[in-house]
């Protein structure tokens, strides 16, 4: 992905703010920016761009190489050892600068101190609401890394599920789901499965707890392919379901179909929202819907748009996001269900094609 213009962008629009340039820490930012980050752990890194100056990527010696095969002659990289530090370069890069630079709220406040000493004549300002303007609506191709996360997802869930049969831990699957999305291409997954009571606790890492065939399993997973997520949920059970889990999963299910129809171009977030909740709250289970219908999805498993009461921003083209709606009954069991949306100038494609079906053996038929 060329994302030389997604920086050229910023730049433009802090200019308009009267920021004059940026300095942006490893993460999400950073991945948008220049389609590339590294993990820092205690050793600095930064990108610094503007001031009418070539973009620079400081970076530990042990990064440099990587950093210049990720990126093109657009961005210089230069780099640090362990016993110079990046003191050095820090200075060298920023003494001589002026005016205000726009720097992340994420960014550790030991960095933040590091440069503000050796850069004496900026001024530190915040840049994060133009990013979150910038990141918020996907271009075609951070729309195509969504479809194949979510293709690649699709697919380990689908691998995994055909492995339970029931006495394996919640941990066992979880590793299971990890081997198949690493083999079918995912660059990174995570995963929460919640069986029986667990699952009525939505946000429960998994567990040495042994899955019972009739358990109800809330199996919660993401990946991500080239920097961009996909993340979907799905509630089965291995046996035929009690008629009391089928009729909270059809609640749960008619809500989402809701709130997904509800879903289009100029309609404020909240009222996706509003769709879910009215659909549970009119069957008389309000109380156990405890989170938001959704958040939107890029360089972050969540960002903006959020789908929640009270944002009132209208959903524009280009912007992905999840729509999981769930009821969780505490000491019984839960369910959620977890689709992911991409708004279309002709309405929404739903990139979530795993069917939704509380018995596995449906599932799996499907």
């Amino acid at each position: 992905m060329n994302n030389r213009p997604k920086l050229v962008k910023l730049l433009d629009r802090c200019r308009e703010s009267g920021i004059d340039g940026v300095i942006i820490i490893p993460g999400p930012n950073m991945r948008y920016l220049i389609d590339f980050t590294l993990e820092v752990f205690e050793r600095p890194a930064f990108l610094l761009a503007g001031f009418g100056l070539k973009p620079t990527l400081l970076v530990p010696q042990l990064d440099e190489e990587r950093a210049r095969e990720a990126l093109d002659l657009s961005c210089e990289v230069v780099s640090y050892t362990d016993d110079m530090g990046p003191w050095h370069w820090m200075g060298r890069l920023l003494s001589d600068l002026t005016g205000n630079v726009g720097v992340e709220d994420r960014m550790p406040l030991g960095l933040y101190r590091m440069l503000e000493n050796r850069g004496k004549r900026l001024r530190f300002v915040e840049v994060d609401a133009i990013l979150r303007l910038l990141r918020v609506s996907k271009d075609s191709e951070e729309i195509d890394r969504h479809r194949e996360a979510a293709r690649i997802l699709q697919e380990a869930m689908l691998r995994t599920f055909a492995d339970l049969s029931g006495g394996e831990s919640e941990r066992e699957l979880m590793f299971t789901f990890h081997r198949h999305a690493y083999e079918l291409g995912a660059d990174t997954s995570y995963c929460l499965i919640q069986s029986g009571p667990n699952s009525a606790k939505p946000h429960m890492e998994p567990t040495t707890r042994q899955i019972r065939s009739d358990d109800v399993i809330v199996f919660d997973a993401a990946v991500t392919y080239r920097g961009y997520y996909a993340d979907i949920t799905r509630t089965i059970t291995i046996k035929k379901p009690a008629e009391s889990q089928m009729k909270i999963f059809n609640i749960v299910l008619e809500a989402q179909q809701a709130a997904i129809q509800a879903s289009r171009t100029g309609i404020p977030a909240e009222e996706v929202d509003r769709a879910a909740r009215k659909h549970i709250a009119d069957a008389g289970f309000a109380e156990y819907f405890i989170h938001r219908t959704g958040h939107g999805l890029g360089v972050e498993v969540h960002e903006e748009p959020y789908i929640r009461e009270g944002n009132k921003s209208p959903l524009a083209n280009g912007m992905i996001f999840t729509v999981e709606p769930g009821i969780y009954l505490p000491g019984r069991f839960g369910v959620r269900l977890e689709d992911n949306i991409i708004i279309t100038p002709s309405g929404i494609e739903n990139t979530t094609r795993l069917p939704k079906t509380l018995a596995l053996h449906e599932t799996l038929r499907s």
